[in-house]
């Protein structure tokens, strides 16, 4: 992640673009992000259309910061919580939200979050490691495939949802 927030800095981030099956992308960052659920005994629960919802993209980098944003999803959701993934098209846009019940996001973080090599004010003991990198990579690819990434969340001890537009 690190590498490629240095490659998007310069402008040398390369895309494959192709036109993507979405379902593919949430199954494939489930995947990646899976072995961290269930080693936190995460719920997860995932929502698909039985029709293929299909956007123009790169499918590792949309894989990717699928991967980044459940990954943050289960850093912060306490053990035995829960996690969902939707997918649904509306009004043209491909939209993916994540949600869990973990610890929530204070308001004046709900921006904040996206920012390079910032957790917030206070860092969850399980996210020991981690280095603010996830998000701000998953926001800059995100809006270079023309789309945009909101976190949302009704306050500390409330959940978070992540909603990605493409």
């Amino acid at each position: 992640d690190l590498l490629d927030i240095n490659r998007i800095t310069r402008g040398t981030l390369s895309f494959e673009r192709a036109n993507l099956d979405s379902r593919e992308l949430v199954a494939r960052g489930v995947e990646i992000a899976r072995p961290a659920m269930d080693a936190a005994k995460h719920q997860l629960e995932i929502s698909l259309p039985e029709e293929a919802v299909h956007v123009m993209g790169d499918p590792d980098r949309l894989t990717q910061v699928l991967a980044n944003v459940l990954n943050n999803a289960s850093r912060y959701t306490p053990p035995n919580g829960s996690i969902s993934v939707s997918l649904d098209e509306e009004d043209g846009e491909v939209t993916i939200r994540v949600r869990d019940n973990g610890r929530g996001i204070e308001a004046r973080n709900l921006e904040r979050i996206f920012n390079l090599f910032d957790q917030g004010d206070v860092v969850a003991p399980s996210a020991a490691g981690g280095l603010g990198i996830g998000l701000s990579l998953a926001k800059r690819v995100v809006e270079m495939h023309g789309g945009t990434i909101e976190a949302r969340s009704g306050g500390p001890n409330q959940g978070s949802e992540f909603v990605i537009r493409l």
